[in-house]
Formats: structure tokens, C-alpha cells, sequence
């Protein structure tokens, strides 16, 4: 039975003879001019088993053999090359030549050299000596690449082909007994992924190595011009950064020493008896404490509650009483950091009833807070201090113009005068900074921390007695932030309006160095930061709820209710992030403006597809495309059912807008306060709410109702988006959670399952943690480049190191926790009873729809979102949308 050549299949690949090898050699040598890498590429070849164009296949130990014999050759010019087995039968029998070529394969070399013979190998036989037996043809290569004076002797000869002769009866023919796997696999005469690697892996050594050689040449022409090589470079860089560091350690000690000679300077002021015994005190001793102690030397005997204050003071504000009135009679400044919700209102509230009292000081009094905060201190003042004659200068300027005719007759008639105003005010007002007040106390005194605002030049600008700042946020261990307080409360010491690092480098501006370089290191700015706390310590009073109030306070739980997208927001996210991509690309100069409005749109598809709606209808799908306002009707429909009542914070007012129209499509009675409602109504609405048990929901914009304000009415409060400050939920949490509350606290976050907010919340918490360290970590944080600004929108966007494609929000809903309605139930009940109600509740909400696809989430069978084929088309995210 005949088999077909193409039933047969390839043939099998033969082992080439070491002569082959050796030829092969010395013509690559005399092309490439390249011996080394010559050899390295047939070792490389023959480990992976490459296999010739004429059909021989390539072994480890043929071309060791081969490269051993061609290199001893080279290495010894009197000593030839033999001829292949091939060539000396062709050299015994001319016409066997024929015959041989007719048998051999063609291959595109063979021909082309059929078709042009190389000028060299035709000069082969006319360079030869007389008497000498003109070349064969395949050894023409290695006879042109000998001159006249190599021609082999004849023993040299015998010699070397009696040892090729040897190496090639030790070379196994593996190849024609088709047992060599190698071989198997290069019949087809395709590179291996192995030859892939391994030509990639020689290239980059290559190119290294061209690198390095151009280096030095480089080096050596800049060493011939007279120019600084590389290595001088490198050189000269660390004895720069060593002479830095040097400067800086000298600086550093000179600013400690300043702070200390700050500290002495107002014990001096104090007298002279308190600076010598500041300056005498041993080593070992708390210096810290003793200077404290001694400049607030002049202490207030029996300090108790003011008779006129309707209100019983705990331990904590009474405490605070005692610390408020040692500043005043010590004639001091100070900052009441206590957290929120301890009262830090009535306790000044206290101070000044008790100056009015005890030292015969009615004021004026200036207070400056928030505008939104200024409704709550009339209400403070009305409830526990109503004998002071208080005015409020906001609204138009026709009614402050009304209202400022009333503070002078008051401040002439001696009666004690508070009068009220917002930050704006304070620099637009001419008559607050020429007018001379006895206290001047600024709520949300954080907002000073900034000394290059126009609010903290103008508030510096105000003459009084004594300054007060109120902020119920943590101070941030930020030398710059330490340091425009500590300008505010003192500015004869502290003069300049520089931050802190410009005033650390001042001494080096003009030298030869980069003053602005210059940065302490961790340890340094721990100790820098140490000292300036306790310079500050005497001026500073800041108390932790759980420290002041104890079990005295009901708990506040938290709970984090993770929620899946709908399948509207998933396909518009999704749209948006492939976009967001495309549009960045390689491109290396990613604005802030970009980073910010890729990441808003990202927040508001997050939050709800109506957020890029012009108008929408007031039915069910106002929950169904969004999947925190679907959970946060199933939250209020079991809260409001048990008589809770119920806080939603948002950052953005057209959310706002939307959770109105929702709850009026739920007939929910609520209240909203935004910056947009007027000073009175805002007033309205609170007492309405505080009062009305059917106003059950207050609506609330992060900025203007989280500081200051008391709505102790309500059990529960409901964040709805995040904040990229973390203390700014804490403010809106301590509407509720603060001193007069007597219940039980909730706190309710909806975080969605998508890639902007996991970012988010992951940044937040780092932020929190950082708080919780002395160091002030980001103090010298050189501003983000282009290419720190493109790794924060790819995380932001959820991609890994590589973009190698959108981070599906949908795509990790399945693998990530969503909050259950069942935990959803057990995190909201407070009692058993609840619990129970919550768990009847969604088994009669939560059942599938009929015809319902099976694989679908719970939330999609039983309608409560809305499904990918109720979509609608043709739905765009605008890019210029903010």
C-alpha cells in the first residue's frame, strides 16, 4: 500500500555535521563582523532545537563541537579549516557535485547564490597560490575569508579533519530516528514561545549594553570638553541633599529654640517670678505642666453656675467655666475644641453672664459663626441668657442698618449687648472693626486655620479683649494650621502671616540653596510638632464625648448599608468609565478640571440617573433606577411606621430635589434647609420640625445644616452620599448625638457598589487614620503632577495598574458584600418588637414577580429596580456636566 507524500507528512529534520557548523560560522563572522554573538545565537538556537532552512536540526552538542574547532582555527591562522564530508567528496569526485545539489533541497540562499555567485567566492581559485587545488564551490565562503599567507598545510589538515571526523561520530543522529521531542516541535520551522522569550531576553541585553557604551562615550567627550559626566552629577547631588540635610538640622534647632523663647516671652508677660521659675526647673520635671500652671497663675475663687443662666450645668461645662474664666482674668486668648455635642454654646453663654455677674462687664459682645448658625444662638441666648439684649446684622442692607441703630442704643444704655453676624459680615461691615468689644467669639473657629483668607485678615483686625474660637473639629496635627492659630490668639509673638514653612525657610532665602526644599523628617516634625502643642497647651481646652459624658450619653450605632446599582446607573457607569478611558489615553497631561469632572459624574451616576435629567415623572421609578433611594424607602417606610424621626444629609442640593419629589410621591411630610433658604425661615422650619410630630423627615445640605445646630428630635440620621472629609459627617452626626439627647442613635450610611465610591470610602478612612497620629504627615506635600493626578482617576475608576479595560461597576457586585434586607432589618431594629415588624414588612415587599427571570437579583425579580431591558435608550452623560 503507497502512502501519498502529503499523507507522509514532513520529513524528518537530520543532524547537521559540525563541519556545517563551522562554515556556517565563518560566513555569519564575515558578515556580521561579530564572532561572540554569532556563537551565542547558534547556542541559543540549538538549545531551543531550531532546525536550518536546508532541513538539519541544531544539537547542543554538534554546535559546541563546531564553535570549539572554529574558534581553536581562529585563534591559530597557520592552522585550516577542514572541509565538510560533503566538500571532500565532491573534491575526489567532481561530478558527484551534481548529482549532490540535484538531491539537495533548494532553499532561498542556494538560489541566490545559483543566481549571482559572490564576487568573492569567484576570486577564490585566482587568489590560491600556484600548485594549490582551486576551493570547491559550498567552501568558497571560508576559502575567501582566508588570505594567501593561511593556506592549511597538509598535516594541519589531516590533523583537523580526522578530529571533526571524531566529533561527528560522537554526534547521536536522534533526528532521523524521530525520537527527539525537540525535533517533533520545530518540524514546523516556527519559533517556539521559548525562542520568543529568549530573543526578547537578548535584545534588552543588547540594548542595555548599546546604552551603557553610549553612556560612556558620552562620559568620556564630556570629560574631553571640560563638562560634569554623570557620575560628577550624582556626585554633587548627594553632597547637596548631605549639605540640606546639614542646613536643616541647624534650622531645626533654632526653631525649637524659638519656640521655647515664644513660651518664656509670655511667661515674661506674666512676670517676672514665673519666667525665673520656668527657667530654674530642673530637667527631669514636666515642663510642659508647669507652664500651664504658670501662666494661668491668677485663679478665679468659687466659680459656679451664673445666677441668670436657666440651666444646670454637668461637671464637664462647669469645668469649662472655671478653664473660660482663667483666661479671661489672666487676660489670655483661647480655643474650646471640645467635641461636638458637649455644649460648647452654653458654656460661653456661661462666660458671659459671669463676667456680667462677678467682674460688672455687660459687653458688647461679638459673635461670628455660620449664617446657619445663627438662628440656633438667638434661640440659645432666648432660652438661657434672656436678660442680653441680642441683635443680629444679616439679611439686606436696609434691616442691618435697622438692626445696627438698635446694638448702639443698647451698647449706650449699658445693658448687657450680644451682637450676632456671619463670617461675610466681619470684612464687609466697616463699623464691626472700628467698634471696641470685650469678647469676640468665632464658632467653627476652624475656618482660621487658612491665614491667607480674607476672613482670617479681617477677624485679626478686630479690636477686643478677649478671643474665643469655638470649632467642635478635631485640630489637624498641621504645623501650617497650628501656626495660624497660635498668629490669631497671639499676634505680637507671632507676627508674620506665613505659614510655617515659608517661616521655617526664611533664614535660607537668597543662599545658594532651594529654600523650599528643605524639609524636616519624620522625627523632626514629631518633636517640632510636640513643642508647638505645648506652646499652645494654656490657650487650648479639648474633650472627647466618651472622656466628659461617660454611659451619660445614649449610644450611637453605625451601620454601613452597602446597595447594588441599578441596571440603569450600571450600563450609564459603565458607558461613562469606557469613555473616561478613551479620552485620557496615553496622554500624560491630565488637568485637575478633568480628574474633578470625570469623578463628579462618576459620584452622580452613583447617586441617581435624574441628576442628568432636565424633568422626570413624580411615579415609582423615582426608587426603581437608583439604588439608594430604593433602600432608602424600604429604610423610612419601617422607621416612620415606629415614630422615628429622621435626618437625610446630601452634598448636593439636586439631590435634594429629588428625595423631595420622592417623598411626596410617598406623602412624607418633610422639611429642607439648604443656603438657599432665608435667615427666618430657616428658624421656621427647625422649630417646626423640633415640634411637629407629622414633619417626620428634614432634608439637610451638608454645608449649611451640618454646623451648629441642635435637632435633638431626631433619632436617626441618614447619609446619603459621601464626603471626601470625614469630619464633615461627624459634624452632621452631632445634630442629633449630643448633649440633650436622650435615645438611642442611628447612623446610616448607603454606600453603592461601585468603583468611585469604594475609592472614596477607602480615602476617608485613611484620612481618619492619619488623625489619629501626632504627625502632620502631609505638611510639605509638593503639588500632584500630571502623572500622580492620571493614577488617582484610574483609581478613582477602579482600574488596576494596567488600563486594560473599564472597571465595570456591575462587574464586581457579585463578588462584593451588598447589605441584605434581612441585615438591613437587623441593623435598623432597636427592639424586638421592630425586628419583628421589619422582617413581616419584606416578606410582603420583597416577592417575585411573576415571570420573573430566576438568575436575577432579588431586588430585580421582585420589581423593586429596574431591570437591564427597561433601560432607556439613547441615554448620554454629558461631559460638561458639574
Amino acid at each position: 500500500m503507497e502512502v501519498s507524500a502529503s499523507q507522509r507528512g514532513p520529513p524528518v529534520p537530520r543532524t547537521i555535521r559540525i563541519a556545517d557548523v563551522v562554515k556556517a560560522l565563518e560566513i555569519a563572522a564575515e558578515r556580521l563582523g561579530d564572532a561572540e554573538r554569532s556563537c551565542a545565537t547558534l547556542r541559543t538556537w540549538a538549545a531551543a532545537g531550531r532546525v536550518t532552512p536546508a532541513g538539519q536540526l541544531l544539537t547542543p552538542d554538534a554546535v559546541a563541537k563546531g564553535i570549539e574547532l572554529w574558534m581553536s582555527a581562529k585563534a591559530s591562522p597557520s592552522q585550516s579549516l577542514p572541509p565538510s564530508g560533503k566538500e571532500a567528496k565532491e573534491t575526489a569526485c567532481p561530478d558527484a557535485k551534481a548529482d549532490t545539489a540535484a538531491r539537495q533541497p533548494p532553499t532561498p540562499l542556494s538560489a541566490k547564490r545559483r543566481r549571482a555567485p559572490s564576487r568573492d567566492a569567484a576570486a577564490a581559485p585566482a587568489a590560491a597560490p600556484s600548485g594549490a587545488a582551486a576551493a570547491p564551490a559550498p567552501a568558497a565562503a571560508l576559502a575567501a575569508a582566508t588570505t594567501p599567507e593561511a593556506v592549511p598545510l597538509a598535516k594541519s589538515a589531516k590533523r583537523l579533519q580526522q578530529k571533526a571526523a571524531e566529533a561527528v561520530a560522537d554526534v547521536p543522529d536522534v533526528a532521523s530516528s524521530g525520537t527527539d521531542p525537540v525535533a517533533k516541535k520545530q518540524r514546523s520551522g516556527k519559533p517556539t514561545k521559548a525562542d520568543r522569550v529568549q530573543e526578547q531576553k537578548e535584545q534588552k541585553e543588547q540594548k542595555e549594553q548599546k546604552e551603557q557604551k553610549e553612556q560612556k562615550e558620552q562620559e568620556v567627550r564630556m570629560q574631553e570638553a571640560g563638562k560634569p559626566t554623570y557620575a560628577d552629577r550624582v556626585q554633587e547631588r548627594k553632597e547637596q541633599e548631605l549639605r540640606m540635610q546639614e542646613l536643616t538640622e541647624r534650622r531645626f534647632e533654632e526653631v525649637m529654640l524659638e519656640i521655647r523663647g515664644h513660651m518664656e516671652e509670655i511667661l515674661r508677660r506674666t512676670g517676672p517670678a514665673a519666667l525665673k521659675e520656668f527657667q530654674a526647673a530642673p530637667a527631669g520635671c514636666d515642663h510642659r505642666e508647669l507652664y500651664m500652671r504658670l501662666v494661668h497663675a491668677r485663679q478665679e475663687a468659687d466659680v459656679r453656675a451664673p445666677e441668670e443662666l436657666n440651666a444646670q450645668l454637668m461637671a464637664h461645662q462647669l469645668e469649662g467655666l472655671e478653664w473660660l474664666t482663667s483666661l479671661y482674668v489672666n487676660n489670655l486668648h483661647g480655643i474650646l475644641a471640645d467635641e461636638m455635642g458637649l455644649g460648647k454654646t452654653i458654656q460661653s453663654l456661661s462666660l458671659l453672664l459671669f463676667i456680667q455677674e462677678r467682674k460688672g462687664n455687660p459687653g458688647p459682645h461679638l459673635i461670628v459663626a455660620p449664617k446657619s448658625c445663627l438662628s440656633n444662638w438667638e434661640a440659645e441666648f432666648k432660652r438661657f441668657a434672656p436678660g442680653f439684649s441680642v441683635h443680629t446684622l444679616t439679611g439686606n442692607q436696609e434691616s442691618r442698618e435697622t438692626e445696627l441703630g438698635e446694638l448702639r442704643k443698647s451698647i449706650a444704655e449699658k445693658r448687657p449687648v450680644a451682637c450676632l453676624t456671619n463670617y461675610e459680615q466681619v470684612y464687609r461691615n466697616e463699623w464691626l472693626a472700628k467698634n471696641e468689644w470685650q469678647l469676640v467669639i468665632v464658632d467653627e473657629g476652624h475656618r482660621l486655620k487658612n491665614p491667607e483668607t480674607v476672613l482670617h485678615t479681617a477677624m485679626a483686625q478686630l479690636k477686643c479683649r478677649m478671643r474665643l474660637l469655638l470649632t467642635g473639629t478635631p485640630l489637624q496635627n498641621s504645623l501650617s494650621e497650628l501656626w495660624a492659630l497660635l498668629h490669631y490668639l497671639l499676634p505680637d509673638l507671632f507676627t508674620h502671616m506665613m505659614d510655617f514653612k515659608a517661616w521655617f525657610a526664611q533664614p535660607f532665602k537668597g543662599a545658594e540653596v532651594n529654600e523650599f526644599d528643605m524639609q524636616l523628617n519624620p522625627q523632626q516634625e514629631q518633636q517640632v510638632i510636640a513643642q508647638m502643642h505645648s506652646l499652645l497647651a494654656p490657650f487650648l481646652l479639648q474633650r472627647l464625648k466618651s472622656e466628659a459624658l461617660g454611659d451619660s450619653l445614649p449610644p450611637k450605632v453605625e451601620v454601613h448599608v452597602r446597595v447594588p446599582l441599578s441596571a440603569w446607573q450600571q450600563a450609564a457607569y459603565t458607558d461613562l468609565e469606557k469613555r473616561t478611558i478613551r479620552l485620557l489615553g496615553d496622554d500624560q497631561s491630565v488637568t485637575s478640571e478633568q480628574v474633578n469632572n470625570a469623578l463628579m459624574q462618576l459620584r452622580k451616576i452613583a447617586l441617581h440617573p435624574y441628576l442628568f435629567q432636565e424633568s422626570y415623572k413624580r411615579d415609582d421609578n423615582l426608587f426603581r433606577v437608583s439604588g439608594k433611594v430604593e433602600a432608602l424607602d424600604r429604610v423610612l417606610s419601617k422607621l416612620l411606621k415606629f415614630g422615628h424621626k429622621v435626618l437625610i444629609f446630601s452634598q448636593f442640593t439636586s439631590v435634594l430635589d429629588i428625595l423631595e419629589a420622592f417623598l411626596q410621591f410617598r406623602k412624607i411630610t418633610s422639611v429642607r434647609l439648604d443656603g438657599q433658604v432665608p435667615h427666618e425661615e430657616r428658624r421656621a422650619r427647625m422649630a417646626r420640625f423640633q415640634s411637629d410630630p407629622k414633619v417626620s423627615v428634614f432634608l439637610l445640605s451638608a454645608r449649611a445644616g451640618g454646623l451648629g445646630l441642635n435637632l435633638q428630635a431626631a433619632d436617626t440620621v441618614i447619609l446619603f452620599d459621601l464626603d471626601w472629609n470625614p469630619q464633615n459627617d461627624k459634624q452632621a452626626i452631632a445634630r442629633v448625638h449630643r448633649v440633650g439627647q436622650t435615645r438611642e442613635v442611628r447612623v446610616i450610611r448607603l454606600v453603592t457598589d461601585s468603583a468611585v465610591e469604594r475609592h472614596m470610602e477607602q480615602r476617608c478612612q485613611e484620612k481618619l487614620e492619619m488623625e489619629e497620629k501626632i504627625m502632620g504627615a502631609g505638611m510639605f506635600r509638593k503639588q500632584a503632577n500630571a502623572e500622580q493626578r492620571r493614577e488617582s482617576l484610574r483609581a478613582m475608576l477602579g482600574l488596576g495598574e494596567l488600563p486594560s479595560g473599564p472597571a465595570s461597576a456591575s462587574a464586581s457586585a457579585s463578588e462584593s458584600c451588598l447589605t441584605s434586607p434581612e441585615e438591613l432589618s437587623q441593623q435598623l431594629a432597636r427592639s424586638d418588637k421592630e425586628r419583628k415588624a421589619f422582617a413581616e414588612m419584606d416578606a410582603a415587599l420583597l416577592k417575585p414577580k411573576r415571570g420573573a427571570a430566576k438568575d436575577a437579583p432579588l431586588l430585580v425579580r421582585c420589581g423593586r429596580l429596574m431591570s437591564s431591558s427597561e433601560v432607556p435608550q439613547g441615554f448620554t452623560v454629558r461631559a460638561d456636566e458639574d
